[in-house]
């Protein structure tokens, strides 16, 4: 799933999920994945990302006037 910033692409698959249905967060997965950085190996480390993503990320974009997402497509 892609899209702009809050417009749902995690919070669709964590219902989806809670409904029974098998998701994949690619986010934590490329995280998990690469090989120059070692943080995110381990399940307290990816539960971190996620609850500095939910607590900082919305105050990074609260002053913000334009966001440009780099990501990779």
């Amino acid at each position: 799933m892609t899209g702009l910033s809050g417009t749902g692409k995690s919070t669709l698959p964590n219902l989806l999920a809670q409904n029974g249905y098998r998701t994949v967060d690619t986010v934590l997965e490329r995280v998990a994945s690469r090989t120059r950085n070692p943080f995110g190996k381990t399940e307290e480390e990816r539960n971190r990302i996620i609850a500095d993503t939910r607590e900082i990320e919305p105050l990074l974009r609260e002053p913000a006037t334009v966001e440009i997402d780099t990501g990779s497509r």
